[in-house]
């Protein structure tokens, strides 16, 4: 916000206040004055109102007599209807407008005096005790009363007038006359009295309510304003007359010298756009003001030559490694041209004219000529400046030495010359090297791709045997079983047949005779144990699922061990061969826990996916080392871990197998679904 917009803010608020306590003020004679000319407008009426009442009593009077009198025409000017005149012309019109108006006289009078004595507040309630009440209630039906007589009066009056003519004025001087002056007057002249009185009370309080609080209004009105006057005057000076303290003093200071003079004003108006122009000139005035003392020790301790020459290249200004360098004197090189000190490596060209044709020259080597003749060797730079008028003010030339640096440089190349033939020598030798191994190297190949090509025809060997294997087990298995199984039971027969027959004579008693039957019969069921193992016919009469869950089972008989089945039914998904695969791993896992895991619990998972079948089979035992296992000779291996492994690459799989001492075994491979319908014969 600027500062013109910040004067005009505070002159518009202190307006605003100013004429927020003019509206107050304003408000309340407004207030006053309205209660004032109420007041005024109901005194008005009130007079108005008994005047009116009185005139018309004195018009009825005036009306009575012209009855008496028997006049035709009355002007008669009580009536509210209009404010005009209008004249009645016969007897029976004024007769009806003096009814008319004495029946509107009764009306008007009887509400003055009922308003006299009730008056109510504004929650309904009156405002008399009971006492009161009762004196009031008394009156106003006197009242009533002296006014109810004096209408009867007149109605008799007027009888009179009609019938008997000559007893109206009688009665008229003797009852109606001094009944009106004696009753009906005195009331009228009360409520008067009475309205006078009420009115000058409401004065008072309207004095009493209104006064002071438009006196209050008034004071703190004007305090009001005092106070914005002076808080105006304090923003002022504290937003303008401070601040141009603050420059004033600041401008002191500069004027003595002291360039690190700072205001600090944070604004935005103009105050805050003078402080920040002010700031900046005293830091260009500081920038530009430094001593010449002080550049001209910046300029004596550089350690590389300086040279300042005119437009016309003799030399104006030179610094103390200069002069050391060349071995003039200051005074001896100031006015010298520069042709006489800077010589180019090309002869052919003076520095003169690669000025005038570069205008600048920048890390250039140039040759300094000293004193005594000798040329020493720099690196130049070199540049025009000019003045304020855009015109050439001189030339500005920086040299540094480079004699140690160029002695370096040529113990340098003469280094790298030797290290060349160096390794040349080496490059010759390496190149001998890399042939052998090369050659080497070709070796290794061919020997990788023969043992690729011997694992692979291991791996079909090993396959070859595995199902040679497979084959020469279901004959032994046969053999076993028709065979051996059938002489067996055959020999059981005959025995049993000697040990019942009657009359034989028993070379053997029957004990010696039991003893070899349940031996022959451990040896038929080793027999069949024998013929299972070598070919698992469970597989071909109840399926591969069945087969497993029925060695679990053969399995927690012979061992005290718990196991979980969670198994899907994958019958359809291998054809016999792969099935047997399949057992053999479970089988051999099984056997692996009942060596060496001594576990009581294991856990065997079969679950089909949407793409493969995974295999996961658990135990809890005492586990053991993989690595360990992975690192012994192939004589102290064993060949379960490498048959299941085996049979899972058959599969199109292969073993994971996670151990750890003392925490078990996890073995599991997956057979993908692409895999295990290639195996089978019909889709999973």
């Amino acid at each position: 916000m600027s500062l013109t917009h910040k004067l005009i803010f505070g002159y518009i608020t202190i307006a605003l206040m100013m004429c927020g306590a003019g509206y107050l003020t304003i408000t309340s004679f407004n207030k006053l004055k309205n209660k004032i000319v109420q007041l005024e407008a109901d005194s008005i009426e009130i007079f108005k109102s008994s005047y009116k009442i009185v005139h018309a009593l004195e018009t009825s009077e005036e009306s009575i007599k012209a009855l008496i009198d028997n006049q035709p025409k009355i002007i008669y000017t009580f009536s509210q209807i209009s404010d005009t005149n209008q004249e009645l012309e016969n007897k029976d019109q004024i007769k009806k407008k003096l009814i008319t108006d004495l029946n509107k006289v009764e009306s008007s009078l009887s509400s003055l005096i009922g308003t006299e004595f009730y008056r109510i507040q504004k929650d309904g309630k009156p405002q008399f005790n009971n006492s009161e009440q009762t004196i009031l209630t008394g009156r106003h039906n006197v009242e009533k009363k002296h006014f109810y007589y004096y209408l009867k009066y007149l109605s008799h009056f007027i009888h009179l007038v009609e019938n008997i003519p000559e007893n109206a004025p009688r009665f008229f001087k003797k009852t109606l006359e001094p009944h009106y002056k004696l009753n009906i007057y005195p009331i009228i002249e009360q409520y008067r009295k009475n309205k006078q009185k009420e009115n000058a009370q409401r004065v008072k309080k309207i004095i009493i309510e209104y006064l002071p609080n438009v006196g209050v209004i008034i004071i703190f009105s004007t305090i009001l304003i005092l106070l914005s006057t002076l808080l105006l005057g304090g923003w002022v000076s504290s937003y303008v007359f401070k601040p141009i303290n603050d420059l004033t003093a600041a401008a002191k200071n500069v004027g003595k010298g002291n360039f690190e003079t700072r205001i600090k004003i944070k604004s935005k108006d103009e105050i805050g756009v003078l402080t920040d122009v002010f700031n900046n000139m005293i830091k260009d005035l500081r920038e530009s003001t430094v001593s010449k003392t002080y550049m001209d020790n910046i300029v004596k301790s550089m350690l590389d030559t300086l040279i300042v020459a005119n437009p016309d290249f003799t030399i104006r200004k030179v610094n103390q490694s200069a002069t050391d360098m060349l071995g003039y004197s200051r005074d001896e090189l100031l006015g010298q041209s520069i042709e006489n000190i800077i010589l180019p490596e090309n002869t052919d060209t003076s520095i003169i004219d690669l000025f005038v044709h570069k205008g600048s020259i920048a890390n250039v080597e140039m040759i300094y000529l000293t004193k005594d003749g000798i040329k020493i060797p720099v690196l130049f730079s070199g540049s025009t400046f000019f003045n304020n008028n855009s015109q050439v003010d001189g030339i500005v030339c920086v040299a540094q030495d480079i004699a140690d640096l160029k002695r370096t440089q040529a113990n340098l190349k003469k280094a790298y010359d030797e290290m060349e033939q160096k390794v040349e020598r080496r490059t010759g030798e390496l190149s001998i090297t890399n042939k052998f191994l090369k050659k080497e190297i070709k070796e290794h190949i061919i020997t990788e791709r023969a043992l690729k090509n011997s694992e692979r025809k291991l791996r079909r060997l090993s396959s070859r045997v595995l199902t040679t294997q497979e084959k020469v087990r279901r004959q032994l298995s046969c053999e076993l079983h028709d065979d051996l199984g059938q002489s067996l039971s055959l020999l059981k027969v005959k025995l049993s047949f000697l040990q019942t027959k009657e009359g034989c004579e028993n070379k053997f008693n029957d004990e010696t005779l039991t003893d070899i039957q349940e031996y022959i019969d451990f040896i038929i069921e080793d027999v069949r144990r024998l013929s299972r193992d070598l070919s698992p016919s469970i597989l071909e009469d109840l399926g591969l699922t069945a087969a497993l869950k029925w060695m679990l089972n053969e399995f927690s008989d012979h061992y005290p061990t718990k196991y979980s089945l969670n198994i899907d039914n994958i019958d359809a998904c291998f054809v016999s061969e792969n099935q047997i695969m399949v057992y053999r791993i479970f089988q051999e896992f099984l056997t692996n826990v009942g060596k060496h895991a001594n576990a009581d619990a294991i856990s065997v998972s079969i679950q089909k996916k949407k793409n493969e079948i995974i295999f996961i089979m658990e135990d809890n035992g005492v586990g053991f080392d993989l690595t360990e296992l992975s690192s012994r000779q192939s004589t102290q291996k064993g060949i379960g871990l490498a048959a299941m492994q085996e049979r899972a690459l058959m599969l199109g799989s292969y073993l994971n197998i996670i151990a750890q001492k003392g925490k078990g075994t996890r073995i599991s491979f997956i057979i993908r679904r692409e895999k295990s319908e290639n195996l089978s014969n019909i889709a999973c």
